[in-house]
């Protein structure tokens, strides 16, 4: 696939050194999967996408004054009480304390 042909092409003098931290991004494009773009003020314990379901569960303990937004190129499907911008970003609420789990569905592609 496109993306086994990509790791391949990778820089591979120290495995896994430098491109860890750039493949989130490149598997963001090709693959259309969602990105967390905020991140403020909270425990992020888990985060899972399932590009089968479209699915992303989100496990979270927010503090004072968190943030938390993702941003993709596919549609959100549900909640529909949630926005999604010309940009993909999708902004989540997270009012109130205490760990929970947060579910998004989106299209699939």
């Amino acid at each position: 696939t496109r993306l086994e042909k990509l790791n391949k092409w990778l820089p591979t003098d120290w495995p896994g050194m430098d491109t860890g931290s750039y493949l989130e991004f490149v598997y963001h494009r090709l693959a259309g999967s969602p990105l967390i773009a905020d991140c403020r003020d909270l425990t992020l314990h888990d985060a899972v996408f399932d590009p089968a379901s479209g699915e992303l569960r989100l496990d979270v303990t927010p503090g004072a004054r968190p943030a938390l937004a993702v941003r993709t190129g596919r549609r959100l499907l549900a909640p529909q009480t949630l926005s999604q911008d010309a940009d993909g970003l999708i902004r989540l609420p997270l009012a109130g304390t205490g760990r929970r789990t947060i579910t998004l569905a989106f299209e699939k592609p």
